[in-house]
């Protein structure tokens, strides 16, 4: 179940981020859409029946998911906070790259802990949850509506993930049904990337007109 949920994210976030080529939210969002397939993929082969518990394939299923978090943790903070300058992004985005890099070393060569792994996996998820919430009430953001249901469905079906529990019947365990609750979350938070990028386009036509 865990393997066909991916591959359905994986072919609607292909789908989902082709059109949105506009400003510079697509080149977040064409970034975020390399980084998000390169993951479905990998956790694709992991969940498939020919390559489960495999010591490599459980490194590149921590190391993938807390590269993902680490990732799209910088694009909330620089999206949030409206960071342009590039000095400022650098400042942004070098204590996340270097604590997510020191965090896969630790994984691949020291020790595979899976529980301080999901530690750091639930607390760049939540930090992220709460700020996209405070950012939409704040900002008052025409798809604030869209954002709310995905920061709110994210942090239900992270519950699955911190509350594991076997498979019901022998078919769909938590883990599974968190990769299930993700598709329709996907296409939410692609449509919220579209509005938000077309309505910053559309906020910078107005300032350089009223110039």
């Amino acid at each position: 179940m865990a393997y066909l949920c991916n591959i359905i994210n994986e072919c609607m976030d292909l789908e989902l981020c082709i059109p949105y080529q506009v400003h510079i939210c697509s080149i977040k969002a064409w970034a975020c859409c390399c980084h998000e397939n390169i993951f479905n993929i990998l956790i694709s082969i992991i969940h498939s029946s020919f390559c489960r518990d495999i010591d490599l394939t459980e490194k590149l299923d921590y190391s993938s998911a807390v590269a993902v978090l680490g990732y799209s943790l910088i694009l909330t903070l620089l999206r949030i906070f409206n960071v342009k300058e590039g000095a400022t992004r650098v400042m942004f985005a070098a204590p996340i790259l270097a604590f997510v890099t020191t965090h896969i070393l630790y994984l691949n060569f020291y020790e595979l802990d899976y529980g301080w792994n999901m530690k750091v996996c639930v607390a760049m998820g939540v930090v992220q949850i709460v700020a996209w919430a405070i950012w939409a009430g704040v900002t008052h953001h025409p798809s604030r509506l869209k954002l709310w249901v995905v920061v709110f469905g994210g942090a239900l079906a992270m519950l699955l993930e911190v509350f594991d529990f076997p498979p019901y019947k022998g078919y769909a365990d938590a883990h599974s049904l968190w990769h299930a609750s993700t598709v329709p979350l996907t296409y939410l938070w692609w449509s919220f990337i579209k509005d938000d990028a077309q309505f910053r386009t559309s906020t910078l036509t107005l300032v350089k007109k009223a110039r």
